[in-house]
């Protein structure tokens, strides 16, 4: 059952975890740092045993290191998981092997720009939105092998780069500063009908739209009483070519949707991973993955 107020859906998901307050203090050791975050022992194993990282005399450096960590280690996950791809040799094996790729790869892309944003013009909490995200394209990974049936065998040599653990680990390293950052930025909605949280880009594209392309709601008074009915349609006209932005305004309610047995989580999800989707905040829950220093 999925509960909504009323959006406006655009081709960015924001996801906010909730992690622990974490309490730092400047310190030379290793151990002092990784034990203030929620996955200390693969924190400790990994910056402690790679003779290429220094230990981090302050916060700012231990949040750095933490992200490096994180991304060359979802890396060497994504190397692996290619390796693992000829041992797919049934078909809901390899969709969900395909779409575990695809999850990597979009992975990849926001850490690294987690890692850009001291360089550019981002926040603190846009560095907290791509980390949720990259938490949950991993967690979509699984659940994809779960829905599949398809055999763990496949996916546990991944899993155990702990990728998930780190990237909690920076999750609750930057929340301090990602609230922070919020209390500049009103909750509010503004004159032109679009919450001010937004990106200035994004809230001027929406601005733009003086109407929405289609509009979900239960009563049957938009276009679409479904949201995946909504989605499917967006898709249609989105491969024409002719659109470069597609607006679907969804009316509150509680929308029931229903997933088609033998897709996984990606293939068959409501909201898809990959598109910039502005919406309002929800939250994902993540499952951890045993700690392995075998690797």
């Amino acid at each position: 059952m999925l509960k909504l107020p009323a959006l406006l859906l655009f081709v960015v998901l924001f996801t906010s975890l909730p992690s622990p307050s974490l309490s730092f203090h400047d310190s030379d050791d290793i151990d002092h740092w990784c034990s203030n975050t929620p996955h200390p022992e693969p924190c400790r194993y990994y910056l402690g045993s790679n003779p290429h990282v220094g230990i981090p005399k302050d916060k700012a450096q231990f949040y750095q290191l933490s992200l490096r960590l994180a991304f060359d280690l979802t890396i060497r996950a994504q190397s692996q998981l290619k390796r693992r791809g000829p041992a797919c040799r049934q078909a809901r094996e390899r969709t969900a092997w395909l779409d575990c790729w695809k999850l990597y790869d979009n992975t990849v892309l926001q850490l690294n720009r987690t890692l850009d944003a001291p360089h550019g013009a981002c926040t603190a909490f846009d560095s907290q939105t791509w980390l949720s995200a990259s938490l949950t394209n991993l967690q979509t990974c699984l659940t994809g092998f779960n829905d599949t049936g398809a055999s763990s065998e496949i996916i546990e040599p991944v899993t155990r780069y702990n990728v998930s653990d780190l990237i909690s680990n920076c999750l609750a390293i930057n929340r301090p500063a990602a609230a922070a950052a919020t209390t500049n930025v009103s909750a509010t909605t503004d004159r032109g009908g679009v919450s001010s949280w937004m990106m200035i880009a994004n809230r001027r594209l929406l601005q733009l739209s003086a109407s929405a392309d289609l509009v979900v709601a239960t009563d049957g008074s938009g276009n679409f009483r479904t949201i995946k009915e909504a989605f499917e349609a967006a898709a249609a006209r989105m491969q024409t070519g002719r659109l470069s932005k597609f607006v679907i305004y969804v009316k509150a309610g509680v929308y029931n949707e229903s997933v088609a047995s033998g897709y996984t989580t990606l293939s068959s999800a409501t909201f898809s991973v990959f598109g910039r989707f502005i919406a309002g905040r929800s939250w994902i829950p993540s499952t951890g993955v045993p700690f392995d220093p075998s690797l």
